[in-house]
């Protein structure tokens, strides 16, 4: 039987307030907010997966780096498309819970900072 390292720590829980902030021909901006529980040892950063809408496999947006901030910019995404995003914190226990994005984004032309869509 393996024993779990951190026996008194949990994974965080999911990220909030998931929202685009900005929206390009070929990337997307990301924000959100800490989880309400750090699960005993503080988030040390943030695993960005997408997909293209409708797609079973999600690919990892920063290629295996941890994200320190709060907010990321996805690059290489296909014009015309639409896609799904979630995002999960990670502390020392390990990767909590993903949190989506509660909508699909269409990649395409600008479409201003700080709007819903």
């Amino acid at each position: 039987m393996k024993l779990f390292p951190f026996p008194f720590l949990a994974v965080p829980g999911a990220p909030t307030s998931v929202k685009v902030k900005d929206v390009e021909k070929r990337s997307v901006s990301l924000k959100w907010s800490a989880p309400s529980s750090d699960g005993g040892s503080p988030v040390v950063g943030y695993i960005i997966e997408y997909k293209p809408s409708g797609a079973f496999r999600w690919d990892v947006a920063n290629h295996g780096d941890i994200i320190p901030d709060q907010r990321f910019k996805v690059m290489g995404l296909k014009e015309g498309e639409d896609y799904e995003f979630r995002i999960a914190a990670v502390n020392k226990a390990g990767q909590g819970p993903f949190a989506p994005l509660d909508s699909i984004v269409p990649v395409k032309e600008p479409i201003g900072k700080d709007k819903s869509l």
